[in-house]
């Protein structure tokens, strides 16, 4: 609904602009693609087994350490990479990108926790998930495109993302064993924070600080893992 909300407030024009910051958060959505393919095959293959619920929380761990930090360096050098993308009229659409590649990160959480509810024949949540995020994108659409314009729209998008995701965890939360929520949850807030700062300052120094303080957080939560494959496969096996 963000674009036919943006061209009904907007203007057809504005809807076209924001039509085009889409296709860097594209770069990232194939990545997604990429890991979801596999991860849909393995979601399948564990369930079955006991320690499938401490594989699937390492692997949601690893997941949103790889899209932070495409995610994060897409950002960093948003506006060079639009110059290469976008044509001149349209290079405006780069203030767009900050909160839908925040979207974007959201969204694969969002479909890690699909993997396992296919993989557990919950298509119910699914569906009710896609529902409850539909209808809050259309109506945030709407309050936060009067609000605050086109960039409204990519906010909302975000949260609707978001919305996906928390209904979707509550429902395998006794699936999964998460370790480490609030690492993930303070690297999202930080790469929203990293968002706002590119659409409305764009400090680069501040921006990458907040990358190093994100990656910080993630150093336990990958070292426990490393640990833990090392004690399970062998040294050898995890290099």
């Amino acid at each position: 609904s963000d674009k036919y909300t943006v061209a009904l407030l907007c203007g057809v024009g504005m809807s076209g602009i924001f039509s085009v910051s889409y296709k860097i958060p594209s770069i990232l959505n194939v990545f997604q693609g990429i890991f979801m393919q596999a991860w849909q095959i393995s979601a399948i293959r564990e369930s079955a087994e006991k320690d499938g619920n401490v594989f699937y929380g390492n692997i949601f761990i690893l997941m949103n350490f790889g899209m932070y930090a495409v995610c994060s360096v897409l950002l960093l050098f948003l506006r060079p990479i639009a110059g290469i993308l976008f044509s001149g009229e349209f290079y405006g659409a780069w203030q767009y990108v900050p909160f839908l590649l925040v979207s974007s990160v959201l969204n694969a959480s969002a479909g890690f926790m699909g993997a396992i509810l296919s993989a557990e024949k919950d298509s119910g949540t699914m569906a009710i998930s896609a529902f409850y995020g539909a209808g809050a994108n259309f109506i945030l659409n709407i309050l936060f495109v009067l609000w605050g314009g086109v960039q409204g729209a990519a906010i909302a998008t975000a949260i609707a993302s978001f919305i996906i995701y928390a209904v979707r965890k509550r429902k395998v939360k006794g699936m999964v064993v998460f370790r480490y929520t609030r690492s993930i949850m303070c690297s999202w807030l930080l790469l929203s924070i990293q968002a706002f700062l590119k659409v409305y300052m764009d400090l680069w120094i501040i921006q990458v600080i907040l990358i190093l303080v994100t990656v910080s957080l993630y150093i336990k939560p990958i070292g426990y893992i490393r640990n833990r494959f090392v004690k399970e496969r062998g040294q050898d096996a995890f290099f």
